[in-house]
């Protein structure tokens, strides 16, 4: 089982900015609680000293042939963070969406706790 941490925008924004990556704009805005901006901050910093950074893949212009990045279901301590992550986004009105699969499509890259894989077409 994989799983994936999607933000949902409203329709007249145009760019997507992904969850981990919300998160830290949320942060740098300095509109939530001390207590809430201080939680963020450690599981950001958690994830990104035990989560390895997946290569960079080239980005096609047609979103459907763009890698997607899932979480290993297994990997629980990392998404236990990514879920108080998910929660605190939530206590501050961003609106997520939280994806399980099976197949996420063509895995491309794998380590220990994830797989980026280019989704399957109909």
């Amino acid at each position: 089982m994989f799983v994936k941490y999607l933000v949902l925008y409203e329709e007249e924004q145009d760019e997507e900015s992904g969850f981990l990556n919300t998160a830290r704009q949320l942060c740098e805005e300095g509109i939530m609680e001390a207590a809430q901006h201080e939680s963020l901050l450690e599981h950001l910093s958690w994830l990104e000293h035990h989560l390895p950074r997946r290569p960079e893949f080239a980005q096609d212009q047609n979103a459907i042939d763009n890698p997607m990045t899932w979480l290993k279901a297994e990997a629980e301590t990392h998404c236990a963070h990514m879920e108080a992550i998910r929660q605190i986004l939530e206590q501050n009105e961003v609106l997520v969406e939280v994806l399980e699969v099976e197949k996420p499509g063509k895995i491309i890259y794998e380590d220990h706790f994830q797989v980026v894989a280019i989704p399957f077409t109909n």
